[in-house]
């Protein structure tokens, strides 16, 4: 008579569905790492385009016709990158 606490036997249906799910939380891991690097950069992106407006907006003169010019900004730079 053996005392104590016995081994278990693992079956080969128990350790194949321990190495999907260790496989699949590493690739869901990777991916939303992947997928947050790329919202960053969109964000980015994005972000630039105030400094821009703001920048173009103080070299104007005075004279200068405002919603023609929001107007052809809209349609050159925010437009084409939707």
């Amino acid at each position: 008579m053996r005392s104590g606490k016995l081994p278990k036997k693992t079956s080969k249906r128990h350790r194949i569905i321990t190495a999907y799910f260790i496989i699949g939380g590493i690739i869901l891991i990777f991916a939303f790492i992947w997928y947050t690097n790329l919202l960053l950069q969109d964000i980015r992106k994005d972000i630039q385009i105030l400094p821009d407006l703001y920048s173009k907006f103080l070299g104007l003169p005075a004279d200068v016709n405002m919603e023609y010019f929001l107007f052809q900004y809209f349609m050159d730079e925010i437009i084409p990158r939707i």
